[in-house]
């Protein structure tokens, strides 16, 4: 950071209270003009029940943060169309933290109903994939695309008709701070059905034995039908490595429900940052 420039709290404020300032930096950061920094939208979907679930995993328990590192693989299982040749998928792109804490996306071959050759590399995180090349104009995926470890345990999935996944978390990395912009979410609107959101953090993600960091509930949004309001939500910042998701749990069976945040990420060292 040079003498006389914006701290880096001062200008994820600006964004966060929708500034001309901040609407500038915004873009300056979007399009990678300023060094240490980078935005960050996280986008969750999911059709939930009365069991609180980490939004857009699927499932009640998500065994996805894990705490040994892992080559990572697509499932196999799922449909011949989705492979190198096919009128699917053909290739995604995944996102995760390496063991080291470092920030890294990889490509990945689909390979139709067999399982994609591992990575080359091992993960802790691991949280979207999103196709790069489809074999139809417009194309999606054909069948569910489930990334998943070596050893099985599902971290993500392209739902069928889809072209990314909609896992509600990130994971920020070693050497750089995450500092919220905001939080929005929705349930099933429509049918009137109301939902309960919680936006969840845990640091110090890469201990795993000893003294570790707790999950902390940051923020809690009960009873949620519209959207939530953006100015219920403080300004917040977490020291990477440090995970940032959203939990879920509706009153009723089969709820939609949707919900993201956005972060503005920057690297400590550039913006002295301890």
């Amino acid at each position: 950071m040079s003498l006389g420039a914006p701290s880096a709290q001062a200008i994820a404020t600006a964004i966060r209270t929708g500034s001309a300032t901040g609407r500038g930096w915004e873009w300056a950061i979007s399009a990678g003009k300023v060094p240490g920094m980078y935005m960050v939208h996280v986008t969750g979907a999911d059709t939930v029940g009365t069991n609180r679930r980490v939004l857009g995993s699927g499932t009640d328990s998500y065994a996805g943060f894990l705490q040994a590192a892992a080559t990572m693989r697509i499932r196999s299982g799922g449909n011949a169309n989705d492979d190198a040749a096919g009128i699917g998928i053909r290739r995604v792109s995944m996102t995760g933290l390496l063991a080291s804490g470092a920030l890294q996306t990889v490509t990945i071959d689909t390979a139709g109903t067999s399982a994609s050759d591992p990575t080359a590399d091992t993960y802790i995180r691991a949280w979207l994939t999103r196709a790069t090349t489809v074999g139809t104009y417009h194309g999606t995926a054909a069948a569910d695309i489930v990334l998943e470890t070596s050893g099985g345990t599902e971290m993500c999935r392209i739902v069928a008709g889809r072209s990314e996944s909609k896992l509600a978390a990130y994971a920020i990395p070693s050497g750089w701070t995450g500092f919220l912009i905001h939080a929005t979410g929705r349930a099933d609107v429509k049918a009137g059905k109301s939902a309960d959101f919680w936006l969840m953090s845990a640091g110090d993600i890469l201990t795993t034995s000893g003294d570790m960091g707790p999950a902390v509930e940051e923020f809690y949004f009960p009873g949620v039908i519209e959207a939530l309001a953006e100015d219920h939500v403080t300004m917040e910042a977490w020291p990477g490595p440090a995970d940032i998701w959203i939990d879920v749990k509706a009153a009723a069976a089969d709820t939609t429900a949707t919900a993201g945040f956005e972060l503005l990420v920057v690297q400590n060292s550039v913006w002295g940052l301890s």
